[in-house]
């Protein structure tokens, strides 16, 4: 029974410590730092006491070698490498100890030997929790409070308080200055890859363009102020019930009057489902990919 628990928890500590230094076990675990601290701290010692041989201060160098072989060609791999063997030093002096201590006990024949040898035995099993925990919640995601969706008044023409007609100062008191200007698409996305419009021009005699671009959500503005948004916010949800991550089916249903197909069909872009068209005076929507990836709305023809 104590060969049986001894595997389980070699077992237990390679997975946990791979997951917590290289990305070949996703998600990570969700624990704190700390409680992952003292699970460490707990179970490195108890390497050491259950198998009592200095040999067992390997056992460290095993995850740091996987962690070295798989971030090789990674960009940050000057970083988390020597993360990662400062992390396993700490773990082969803590087994050392384990080792010391189980040594000790065993010369002077103490009473403490067995029940220590057990629950050293039973302590790596600590090594699940974090691997469990992390499994459960990609299986059953907690979301206790659930935030309401992120309205896109499709008719009036807002969303997060800016407002079609803003101004670049509001817009920049509003929402604070924009990580980046210029570009077609919010901060960090490609245009093609969140099928937004292919076209987006301002109101004749408005003046240059400028974008301001945010975490899921791109501003095109003129002097005359704000006639575009592009939304590719998770939250994001039209008046009619349509969000990201909706199909075009979903689209069909709610605005039925807007065509739908293929843009940049026939040329040498990449092509993409959508729907667009205008739904009321100076408003046109614009539903990019299939699930939708973007929601754009403007004063001005999309295409």
């Amino acid at each position: 029974m104590r060969t049986l628990l001894q595997i389980v928890a070699v077992l237990g500590y390679l997975t946990a410590a791979c997951a917590l230094t290289t990305s070949l076990y996703k998600p990570l675990p969700s624990l704190s730092l700390e409680i992952l601290g003292l699970i460490g701290v707990v179970v490195h010692l108890a390497l050491g006491l259950i198998f009592g041989r200095w040999w067992a201060v390997l056992l460290p160098a095993l995850p740091l070698a996987v962690a070295a072989f798989v971030l090789r060609d990674q960009p940050w791999a000057i970083v988390a490498i020597p993360f990662a063997v400062v992390v396993a030093l700490v773990g082969v002096a803590l087994v050392g100890v384990g080792v010391a201590v189980g040594r000790g006990l065993a010369a002077r024949e103490s009473k403490l030997e067995r029940p220590v040898a057990w629950a050293a035995t039973a302590s790596p099993l600590l090594c699940w929790v974090p691997v469990v925990w992390a499994l459960a919640i990609t299986a059953w995601p907690l979301n206790l409070s659930p935030e309401p969706p992120r309205l896109v008044d499709e008719l009036g023409g807002s969303y997060r308080g800016a407002h079609l007609g803003d101004s670049p100062r509001r817009i920049r008191a509003l929402l604070g200055d924009p990580s980046s200007r210029g570009g077609g698409a919010p901060l960090g996305e490609d245009l093609y890859e969140i099928g937004g419009p292919t076209s987006s021009q301002p109101p004749p005699r408005t003046g240059p363009i400028t974008a301001y671009r945010y975490r899921g959500l791109l501003l095109e503005l003129t002097s005359q102020g704000l006639y575009a948004f592009t939304i590719t916010d998770g939250d994001a949800e039209t008046r009619h019930g349509v969000g990201v991550g909706d199909s075009l089916a979903t689209v069909r249903r709610a605005y039925p009057d807007l065509h739908c197909g293929t843009a940049n069909e026939g040329t040498e872009y990449i092509t993409f489902p959508y729907c667009g068209d205008r739904i009321a005076p100076q408003r046109y929507v614009w539903f990019g990919e299939d699930p939708i990836r973007s929601i754009s709305l403007s004063v001005t023809p999309l295409g």
